[in-house]
């Protein structure tokens, strides 16, 4: 498979409905396997440890360190636009894009 998928918005429906309230009011939730207690990304589907489906989510603690950043410069109609990105690695665990 050659080039990178396209991330588009995400879409509301039954499996992120309670990720979207969350983020909504300022929570972001992880998901935790309920047999061996790892955590995971919010979208993924089963536990990176034991394989897994049954998960909760929960509230991260809210506390990372930055692994990366980098600044994106782009061209629009009123002059360059700067987009701060970063990669932080969750005190849970997972890594998070933003």
């Amino acid at each position: 498979m050659t080039g990178s998928p396209i991330v588009g918005r995400v879409g509301r429906d039954a499996s992120t409905a309670e990720f979207l309230d969350g983020t909504a009011s300022g929570v972001l939730l992880l998901q935790e396997c309920l047999r061996c207690g790892g955590i995971d990304e919010p979208q993924s589907g089963q536990c990176g440890r034991c394989g897994s489906t049954e998960r909760r989510r929960r509230p991260a603690a809210g506390r990372a360190t930055v692994v990366s950043w980098s600044v994106l410069h782009s061209r629009s109609e009123e002059g360059i636009v700067r987009i701060p990105i970063a990669i932080g690695e969750l005190e849970e665990g997972p890594w998070w894009w933003s």
